[in-house]
């Protein structure tokens, strides 16, 4: 389990035997439990969305996720929890480690810039967590927010009217401040991953393909670069390098955020592309 991306569970787990005393949640076995069979990978893309919260926890969601609804479903809501749950524990990082895993999987770049800047706001208030913790966790959130603010920039490029500038800049200033965040902290190797994963975009955004595998190839724990590192390669007439990095991403297996927002669907479209140059792989073949 990659050690960059464990926080939310091992943090957790290391403090649950006091949580689980309290009113704000029992933990399972001293840490967090995964609730396997509820959001599978193909349903919801969040396999490993900690649930079991207990009743008293509800308390502590927004009174929107009171309900289940299409607008706030039960992956949004089940975060929210989590978010409340480490803030009252003042677990300012994973309040902002669970705001960031919520802007992930939002379709909307708007929705998922809004969730960011909730998280960052959140890791600069006072709390008593290390600054190292809320350091890494901030790189993570910048990180983020860099790739969202190119998505939103090719977004409104698509659609006269839109902003598709100030997307560019933000996602400008957001590296440069991660730059400064990496320069603050060089020993950290949590947070020089992230700025190479931010580095990568930037440069996958302006064609330059061989800058982003040297970027890239420098954050391959993490899935969201190594989805990345595979087209940066195709572009840059790697195709081995891509082949053989897409047969590790598809047989990737690990309890994070970046794992199943990018694994599961990398897995369908590989299958798709497989069936389509080789029909005899098609499972669906045998019923035509």
């Amino acid at each position: 389990m990659p050690e960059t991306r464990n926080r939310l569970m091992t943090q957790f787990s290391r403090h649950g035997c006091n949580v689980a005393q309290q009113k704000v949640q029992p933990f399972v076995r001293c840490g967090m439990q995964f609730e396997y069979s509820v959001f599978r990978e193909h349903d919801l893309n969040l396999r490993f969305l900690p649930l079991r919260l207990g009743s008293s926890s509800r308390s502590y969601a927004s009174p929107q996720c009171q309900v289940w609804t299409d607008t706030c479903s039960k992956r949004h809501c089940k975060w929210q929890i989590v978010a409340a749950q480490a803030h009252a524990k003042d677990f300012a990082n994973l309040e902002a480690e669970a705001y960031r895993s919520m802007s992930l999987y939002q379709l909307e770049s708007a929705a998922s810039l809004n969730l960011l800047a909730k998280a960052e706001a959140v890791l600069h208030e006072d709390h008593k967590v290390p600054q190292s913790l809320l350091n890494q966790e901030l790189a993570a959130v910048l990180r983020t927010r860099v790739e969202r603010a190119l998505v939103a920039n090719n977004q409104a490029a698509k659609n006269p009217g839109d902003n598709a500038g100030h997307n560019n800049e933000l996602a400008k200033a957001t590296l440069k401040q991660l730059q400064e965040l990496a320069d603050a902290n060089d020993a950290d190797g949590i947070i020089t991953s992230a700025l190479h994963g931010a580095a990568g975009a930037v440069a996958m955004a302006v064609g330059d393909y061989a800058d982003a595998v040297n970027h890239f190839e420098a954050d391959q724990s993490n899935a969201i670069s190594m989805r990345s590192l595979i087209t940066a390669y195709d572009k840059n007439g790697q195709q081995g390098n891509a082949r053989r990095l897409g047969a590790k991403l598809a047989a990737l297996n690990v309890p994070l955020i970046e794992q199943a927002v990018v694994v599961p669907e990398f897995r369908k479209q590989r299958a798709a592309l497989a069936a389509k140059t080789n029909p005899a792989l098609d499972p669906r073949g045998k019923y035509r």
